[in-house]
């Protein structure tokens, strides 16, 4: 017995995994990237501001991060971003020099998480 899917029913089963991916990962309100998968994400400085939330670390003690609101470039989904200083900071700047498309990508886990935020629009 030979199952055959030709390139197109292939392709279409690939669209349809991503879709569903896709609408997984944005049904929550807080966005949380996962390693070594990029996102295209806008955010609108107008509409939601930056706003400073005090949460604690594993150890107990205070940290100071900062939530805004992004939306997903591909389904309009939007959600809230816990991210620290570094990270603001990036997506500040490239928000100051015109650009409201942003791609961000997620590089390693836990405490050597870094993320890389480029510019799209």
């Amino acid at each position: 017995m030979c199952i055959c899917i030709y390139l197109d029913d292939l392709t279409q089963l690939m669209v349809g995994r991503h879709s569903i991916e896709n609408k997984i990962e944005t049904s929550t309100q807080y966005f949380k990237a996962k390693p070594n998968k990029f996102y295209l994400v806008s955010v609108d400085l107008d509409k939601h501001k930056i706003m400073p939330v005090e949460q604690t670390d594993s150890n107990g003690n205070p940290q100071k991060r900062y939530e805004m609101i992004i939306q997903h470039v591909n389904n309009g989904k939007e959600q809230t971003w816990t991210v620290g200083k570094t990270v603001c900071l990036q997506i500040i700047t490239e928000l100051r020099n015109g650009f409201k498309v942003l791609k961000v990508e997620r590089i390693g886990e836990d405490r050597g998480t870094i993320y890389r935020i480029q510019v799209v629009e």
